[in-house]
């Protein structure tokens, strides 16, 4: 908005909330399998391509893993054919559309992964870290907002996917400081992203548009 000429003082902004406040508890990794999750519309902004470059990586470095993607949209074919292109049909698994219900089962995996290229605020993002999954994001838009850089995710900055796919290993196999991530996730979201600030911050602003001083 900046960009096109509005004040900055013109400008608030209410961030979209996960939910109540979490009471979930910080986990450990899975020990025997990387597991990882992504859920979002297949469209070009998700940088379908760059996922599978992770993927491709991980199998690399002979990590043993899987990858169950949820989402469904135009661009579905590209990711059917870049999985069949790099012989990942044992490790990335495309999901479909499902219903938000089902996606409670986050906590059975390791990481949720969103490397777009172009995002807002991801509500994914932030419903995952309510249950203690640290995120693998990308820099871009928004992404970084929603979480804590080597704290509560791994921002993916310098483009090296191998680096990414090392640091991701790292965490993985690092059980206390993966136990850190998961609590830092669940104490982040509630500090911030929860439907009760939401609600205040949207009083607040109504309040300060009719000019009310109560």
């Amino acid at each position: 908005m900046q960009k096109w000429g509005v004040n900055p003082s013109k400008i608030t902004v209410i961030p979209v909330s996960f939910g109540f406040f979490s009471t979930s508890k910080p986990k450990y990794p899975n020990q025997n399998k990387l597991m990882l999750v992504s859920a979002f519309r297949m469209t070009w902004e998700k940088n379908i391509q760059g996922s599978i470059g992770l993927a491709v990586e991980l199998k690399k470095k002979k990590i043993d893993f899987r990858w169950d993607i949820y989402g469904d949209g135009n661009d579905l074919g590209e990711l059917y054919f870049t999985i069949n292109k790099y012989n990942l049909e044992n490790n990335v698994f495309v999901k479909g559309k499902i219903e938000n219900e089902e996606l409670k089962k986050y906590q059975s995996y390791d990481f949720y992964v969103q490397l777009s290229i172009s995002e807002a605020l991801s509500a994914s993002v932030l419903e995952a870290q309510s249950v203690g999954l640290p995120c693998i994001v990308s820099d871009a838009g928004g992404l970084p907002e929603a979480v804590i850089k080597n704290k509560t995710a791994i921002v993916y900055e310098d483009k090296d996917i191998s680096t990414l796919a090392s640091r991701v290993a790292d965490l993985w196999l690092n059980r206390e400081e993966y136990f850190d991530y998961s609590n830092s996730s669940i104490e982040f979201v509630n500090q911030n992203f929860t439907l009760e600030i939401e609600r205040s911050k949207t009083i607040e602003l109504y309040k300060k548009l009719v000019g009310l001083n109560i």
